[in-house]
């Protein structure tokens, strides 16, 4: 439960922060980068933990634990590093990006006007599959 606790704790702050640190040009690509090492680590990890389990005579507890707390106490002074980084380069991963334009759009409910994604609309324009599948709106 701890793991997976802790592995959507990470995928929640790597993936936002990529377009934050990296330019637009080369986004792809470091989503691309990104996705190729946790996939390379997700074959690995398993190889690791099982030579681990099979070198300390098919026991789970302590070796393959303190493995577990190895990689935990690496990924906690990594964070710390980045943070620090961070801290120097502007903190560009720390700020809370709210521009005011964005405020009044929330605001007042409008979405964007010319070339953008979204357009106002009024409440009862929404569609909706599963009011429309209960015969709420035909």
């Amino acid at each position: 439960i701890g793991q997976g606790i802790a592995y959507s704790l990470y995928a929640a702050v790597l993936w936002p922060s990529v377009p934050l640190t990296v330019p637009k040009e080369y986004t792809g690509t470091a989503f691309g980068v990104i996705t190729s090492i946790q996939n390379i680590g997700l074959a690995l990890f398993p190889l690791a933990i099982a030579a681990i389990y099979n070198v300390s005579g098919r026991r789970y507890i302590p070796h393959v634990e303190f493995f577990f707390m190895a990689c935990a106490a690496a990924g906690v002074m990594v964070g710390l590093v980045m943070n620090r980084l961070d801290g120097r380069c502007g903190n560009k991963l720390n700020k809370v990006y709210i521009e005011e334009e964005e405020v009044e759009v929330a605001a007042n409910n409008v979405g964007e006007e010319g070339d953008g994604d979204f357009a106002a609309v009024e409440g009862d324009q929404y569609f909706s599959p599963l009011l429309q599948s209960e015969g709420v709106i035909s």
